[in-house]
């Protein structure tokens, strides 16, 4: 066996499932530990990663809350670095069943910084959610609370390493409004006439990935710079002519996300294509990291103030054609 893998958790989710295809595309050769407690999932991939094609490549079933099992893979699998994606993830659901997130979310990430701590692990990637300012319900506050374990943790030990991600959402992720676009029938539900959301393609997230990957030490917390849309336009640009039925914001719902506003003064900056929110006020050498400038009067960052015009718009944001089944 290989010494020093990637860990990865939530391999079979949607940014689990890109991340492990990026790794095996780029390099075979990584060794990697793929984690999910979802077994048919587990089984696909093995089938569509054979051993014989992947020999560094282990799947393993297991779920993060228990601390046991995660203990025992990190201790069977030396591992150097985690790429922290199982959540989860529907944002009602979290209303009306908290303790599950909570269990999930936050005791799950407790869990792997627990193991990682006493394993010598090196570095912790945690992919967020845009949603985590300012939460407006459960999932958004839960994982909030896990960015937090994270950055408490950082602010005491440089090991591991931690990073935080903060995507959008990822179009064509499972359960995605693509995915129920897809399924709607004679009319279009949506939630709210203006509400609306940003988004980015696989390779803008895994772009993203790599980079806090790279750059991140002490607990920073990575945006990319998203353009939104409003959900009830992309309905009309891809099924024009079908009628739309407003349901209402479901609990937990935001009609706009929010990145950021005045009350990180002092703490974000950009650089051409992320902001970077700090932990506290960086240092110069932290700034330079990141090739990035603090932002002198920051403004609240809100998905209203992103909006496409248009279908070829955002085409062109995402670099590829966005398109469901008719």
């Amino acid at each position: 066996m290989h010494h020093q893998y990637l860990f990865l958790t939530g391999a079979t989710g949607s940014i689990g499932r890109a991340f492990l295809a990026y790794r095996m595309q780029q390099n075979p050769e990584t060794p990697l530990l793929a984690l999910s407690r979802d077994e048919q999932k587990i089984l696909d991939l093995q089938q569509r990663y054979p051993r014989k094609r992947y020999p560094h490549l282990y799947f393993e079933l297991g779920d993060i809350r228990d601390a046991g099992r995660i203990r025992q893979l990190l201790a069977q699998y030396p591992c150097h670095e985690i790429v922290h994606a199982a959540a989860l993830k529907h944002v009602p659901l979290a209303e009306h069943y908290p303790g599950e997130y909570i269990q999930t979310n936050i005791i799950g990430t407790q869990n792997l910084l627990e193991a990682a701590v006493q394993n010598a692990v090196q570095r912790i990637t945690f992919i967020s959610t845009d949603k985590a300012f300012l939460a407006a319900g459960v999932y958004a506050a839960t994982k909030r609370c896990a960015e937090q374990l994270l950055i408490a943790h950082a602010r005491r030990s440089a090991m591991p390493a931690v990073g935080i991600l903060r995507p959008g959402n990822l179009v064509h992720a499972r359960g995605s409004v693509f995915e129920q676009f897809n399924k709607s029938g004679h009319a279009l539900t949506i939630t709210h006439p203006e509400a609306s959301r940003f988004f980015l393609s696989e390779a803008q997230l895994l772009q993203a990935i790599d980079y806090v990957r790279e750059r991140t030490i002490e607990g920073e917390i990575v945006i990319p710079k998203m353009q939104a849309v409003r959900i009830a336009d992309l309905g009309s640009w891809l099924k024009p002519g079908v009628p739309q039925q407003v349901a209402g914001l479901r609990p937990g719902e935001k009609i706009h996300e929010l990145l950021f506003d005045e009350s990180l003064h002092g703490r974000i900056a950009e650089n051409r294509r992320y902001y970077i929110l700090f932990p506290e006020a960086p240092s110069i050498e932290a700034l330079q990291r990141h090739d990035a400038q603090l932002l002198e009067t920051p403004k609240a960052c809100s998905s209203a103030d992103h909006l496409l015009p248009s279908l070829q718009a955002f085409n062109d944001y995402l670099g590829q054609p966005c398109q469901i089944k008719q």
